[in-house]
Order: C-alpha cells, then structure tokens, then sequence
C-alpha cells in the first residue's frame, strides 16, 4: 500500500509538473479604432509565471486565425502590438521557534524563541495584444506589395503550425512524465 501512495503522489506531481505553462487568450472588437470600412480586432493573449512570451505569441496568432475562420475570412493583417511583461515580488514573513539547551554551573535549562524568516517570491508574466483586421484571400493577395506584407498571415497555415507545434509540446511533456517515473520506480524498487 506504501507503494501505491507512493506512486499516486509521484505521479500526480508529474502531471501538474508537465501542465505548468499555460497561456489564455481572447479576442474583442474594437469600435473606438474601427471605421466604416475596416473592423479592428483585439487579439489579447497573457500566460502565467511559467509560460514563455513565445508561448503566449503563438496562441495570439492562433487566436487570431479561429477568430477569421468565424468571421468568415482567410487571412488576417497584424497593424501593430504591445508586449509586456508584468513583474511580480511576493514577501512572506513567518516565524519558527527555535529550541535550545543551555548548560551552566548551576544545572541546564531549555529555552525557546521566535526567529522571523522572510522568502521572497519573484516571477514574471508575459502578456501582448494585437491589433488585426481580417481579409478575404484576394484581399490579402493585394496587400502582397504594400508595407503589410511581412504582417499577413493566412489562417490555414497557421492553424496547422499550431497543431503541429502543439502535438510536439504535448510529446515534449509525456517525454519529461515518463522520464521521472522511470526514474522513481528505479529509485523506489532499491
């Protein structure tokens, strides 16, 4: 039975270990910056202390192409972006008693005492929002000479390339699982 318990904590420690990253994302239309003939849509994407800025960059653009699949188009025109990257500091203070035993001349005595002990936490979260306008294949074809040309993404291919990127993130995280089982099992059968 210690075994099993054993295992159980083990690996349920791996999978919470193997799903840390994660980033959330969301899209919104922007009428303030939207006029008669153009919408602009906010694609917002913000991941937690463990993710990576190019995590959360690669679920933006991901968002952004469902978002035009739903609209009905099949590219999308990145106008601009603000990255950031919010900094957290957490202090704790508790206090742990200390005991002791002093000896002397005229005999011993116990003692205790309060001691405080602050850790402090720092970690980061990176966040960015894009700003996007949504086209049909032939409008984008013509945007091809204009200064937009390295901002245009076709939905299509970059749906795939997120299947693709995250099926190996997913083989990446089972690697990393399996490994440190392995390992324990090694570990625990000695």
């Amino acid at each position: 039975m210690k075994n099993i318990t054993f295992f159980a904590i083990v690996g349920f420690y791996c999978l919470i270990l193997c799903s840390c990253a994660s980033v959330h994302t969301s899209a919104s239309l922007r009428p303030e910056l939207s006029n008669n003939d153009v919408e602009i849509w906010e694609i917002y994407g913000g991941g937690n202390a463990y993710a990576s800025y190019d995590k959360v960059y690669r679920n933006i653009k991901k968002e952004a192409a469902q978002k035009s699949n739903a609209e009905g188009k099949d590219c999308f025109v990145m106008l601009g972006n603000e990255a950031k990257t919010y900094s957290y500091t957490n202090s704790i203070t508790t206090t742990e008693t200390m005991y002791g035993r002093a000896n002397s001349y005229y005999g011993s005595t116990n003692y205790s005492y309060q001691v405080p002990v602050t850790e402090t936490y720092s970690y980061s979260k990176p966040t960015s929002s894009w700003y996007v306008t949504f086209h049909t294949s032939e409008e984008c074809k013509n945007l091809k000479n204009t200064k937009w040309r390295e901002r245009i993404w076709y939905n299509d291919e970059v749906i795939e390339k997120a299947k693709s990127e995250e099926k190996n993130e997913a083989k990446g995280g089972i690697f990393v699982f399996v490994m440190i089982f392995v390992i324990l099992v090694a570990v625990a059968s000695d």
